[in-house]
């Protein structure tokens, strides 16, 4: 099995592609499954609801009175827009020593101003879009609605992936209990 995409696109093709180095084989494909599955899942409780197996539900969302309290959520888009931009510009430029020790790289201070300010700029332009179409979109005041089984399947997979990646991490470590000890230590040299 190829470590990186990068080994799998070179044997493949003969391309030096140095930006795949930092996508992890593994984890990709891992990602993937997670990915159709929730597509698939998603479909057939679709499928399911047509057939009149399952069925939406009434919700009560919580009236929005002030469209001013969304204003810490843009703040914090705008800090992710930044952050984003100012690793990812700097990355895309000098991907070949970049991506080859990417860790040490993302959590490091190097990075793009530039692409900081891109990543700003492109995150109000964003939030600008969201909130037109907000206005274009008509309101009613109820604030019932139906929400339908598939609408669920987001939640479930990030549930069913969060958990199943813990309960991995566990069996591995009951499996390999010399390995225990290295955990704790590792843990205590990252807060000292």
């Amino acid at each position: 099995m190829y470590p990186t995409l990068y080994h799998f696109i070179k044997d493949l093709t003969g391309i030096e592609f140095c930006l795949a180095q930092i996508v992890q084989t593994f984890g990709f494909f891992v990602a993937l499954c997670f990915f159709f599955g929730a597509y698939f899942f998603s479909l057939e409780l679709k499928r399911k609801e047509k057939l009149g197996w399952l069925k939406p539900q009434k919700a009560s969302l919580p009236k929005k009175e002030d469209k001013q309290e969304g204003w810490q959520q843009h703040i914090i888009s705008l800090i992710i827009g930044f952050a984003v931009g100012y690793k990812l510009l700097d990355l895309l430029l000098d991907s070949c020593t970049l991506a080859a020790d990417i860790r040490s790289y993302l959590f490091s201070t190097k990075g793009s101003i530039l692409g900081g300010v891109l990543g700003v700029v492109a995150s109000a332009a964003l939030i600008y879009w969201e909130n037109k179409k907000a206005k274009e979109t008509p309101q009613s005041n109820s604030t019932d609605t139906l929400i339908h089984p598939h609408e669920h399947v987001g939640n479930m997979t990030f549930i069913g992936g969060l958990f199943g990646i813990i309960g991995a991490k566990i069996f591995a470590l009951l499996e390999n209990p010399d390995e225990i000890a290295g955990v704790f230590q590792s843990i205590d040299s990252f807060f000292s």
